[in-house]
């Protein structure tokens, strides 16, 4: 059961917290609690004794603490402010004889309207109230204290948090909600003890999002939670403990968001695609996802958007095996991994194994990108293609697009510049200009170049005309000049 503590200092300071390990620490006989302090002023490490990982902190790497059972039995106490005795004291306004914001806005004069300076007050369109952190516990006599509640003030608001609280009777708790707020569809009760056993019976069936973070949530939960939230759009589960990995339990038909991270998971877990059939984007972020990626045959068929950021990916080659589990993924962020190539260089290769992918790492692809990143990945890949073809299961497809290199063209890339000829065709005779090119040059640049040494104003057109093979001919429009394989006293012919 996941436990929550409010603890009371010497000086009469309320300090709320989490209970994320219980035992002993080293020789001493006593039991200690592993605490994670929802204000981490008040910890000290992130869970670690001695060099070992006892617990692990979420919120950050100071709010941990440890502390003896004994000592904590004396210092906690129970919490009593409710839900409404919060919203009293930060959301006045929302009860009749609360603190109202005044607006100059009309006056009645004698019967007629005037605008002017008025009396009126305006009504504060406010979407989203928050009451995380405020030692909240269950609801108490509702019609006592909502006596003075204005309704209408408050039917703006669409979303509700919760977290960090004393939460445990869901279902208690979302009756309330719905009748001070009555468009709530989204709820926040992350790091609450939540009693899964009160979702049942909840009216939730309104609700397009509901967030649960480091609430102790199991798959048995899960399934108690998809059956009373029957509309879900999207759904926070990150920072829990999913020990058991078989999903035989009904499908959530509605959910396409999927936030799955910090649970400890060396390869996604293929009941995550059995509950969640439609979901389009998924995050698992601080997973400890390695190049595994996952544990049986499986696909999230409508998925684009996927984020595996702060992992152990460190093999190029997952990116094909990605392609395979998410066919129409578009959107993929890998920062923070362990791959050891360039960025440069990774962007390129993920560009070139996943064709439906038009963002990385939170960076739109330029319309150029494409056919630079393939062509580069041929080159880079040859040999290992050559002696192992399973590695590359799109190689032999994109060479049916660009062609297939010889290996002189792939040694092109070794090279770090080319001597050319540029020669300008005018109307009364030629004008050469011999050049070493860089080859990582683009073709703008080169553009560039031949303004200059021609001294001509107009953007002109470049053609590589091959000294190996005289029926070789290529317009250069885009990309690194490396991309056309040129070689030593190559023509480039510039047109205007």
């Amino acid at each position: 059961m996941f436990e929550r503590v409010l603890i009371q200092d010497n000086a009469g300071n309320l300090n709320s917290a989490s209970i994320r390990w219980r035992g002993k620490l080293g020789n001493n006989p006593s039991t200690w609690l592993g605490l994670e302090y929802d204000n981490e002023e008040k910890g000290k490490h992130s869970g670690v004794f001695k060099g070992e990982q006892k617990f692990q902190t979420y919120f950050s790497d100071e709010s941990g603490s440890f502390m003896k059972q004994e000592a904590l039995e004396k210092m906690k106490t129970l919490p009593r402010k409710t839900i409404l005795e919060a919203l009293r004291e930060d959301y006045p306004d929302f009860f009749t004889d609360g603190d109202r914001e005044f607006e100059l806005e009309k006056i009645d004069m004698g019967g007629r309207i005037v605008e002017s300076v008025g009396i009126g007050y305006r009504k504060k369109k406010l979407k989203v109230v928050g009451l995380q952190h405020k030692h909240v516990t269950d609801v108490d006599d509702f019609v006592k204290k909502a006596e003075k509640w204005d309704y209408d003030w408050a039917e703006s608001v669409k979303e509700v948090n919760l977290s960090q609280n004393f939460i445990r009777d869901v279902k208690r708790t979302v009756e309330l909600i719905k009748k001070l707020f009555k468009n709530v569809n989204v709820l926040s009760l992350d790091g609450n003890p939540l009693d899964f056993e009160s979702f049942r019976g909840a009216d939730m069936s309104d609700f397009i999002e509901i967030r649960l973070n480091s609430t102790g949530v199991t798959l048995k939960n899960l399934e108690t939670v998809l059956g009373v939230c029957s509309n879900l759009k999207e759904i926070h589960l990150e920072k829990n403990l999913f020990e058991d990995h078989s999903w035989t339990f009904s499908t959530a038909t509605n959910i396409e968001t999927v936030y799955f991270s910090f649970n400890e998971c060396p390869s996604i877990p293929s009941w995550l695609a059995i509950a969640f059939p439609i979901c389009k984007e998924l995050t698992l972020n601080f997973t400890g996802l390695t190049d595994k990626i996952f544990e049986s045959r499986f696909e999230m068929p409508l998925l684009d958007t996927l984020s595996l950021m702060y992992n152990k990916l460190s093999d190029v080659h997952v990116f094909d095996k990605l392609h395979q589990l998410f066919p129409r993924l578009s959107h993929l962020h890998v920062g923070k991994n362990e791959f050891t190539m360039k960025k440069e260089s990774l962007r390129q290769i993920a560009i070139a194994k996943i064709p439906t992918l038009t963002n990385f790492n939170r960076s739109d692809n330029l319309p150029r990108e494409r056919k630079e990143s393939e062509i580069d990945y041929l080159r880079l890949y040859f040999k290992e293609y050559a002696s192992n073809p399973s590695l590359h299961p799109r190689y032999k497809h994109l060479e049916s697009i660009h062609g297939k290199l010889s290996i002189e063209e792939v040694d092109i890339k070794q090279k770090k510049s080319v001597l050319l000829h540029l020669v300008l065709e005018s109307s009364e005779n030629q004008i050469r200009k011999q050049k070493k090119i860089p080859v990582t040059m683009n073709i703008q640049k080169l553009k560039l170049l031949a303004q200059k040494l021609f001294k001509i104003t107009s953007d002109p057109t470049l053609t590589l005309l091959s000294t190996r093979n005289q029926n070789h001919s290529l317009q250069l429009t885009d990309g690194e000049i490396s991309n056309y394989s040129p070689d030593d006293d190559d023509v480039i012919l510039v047109s205007l």
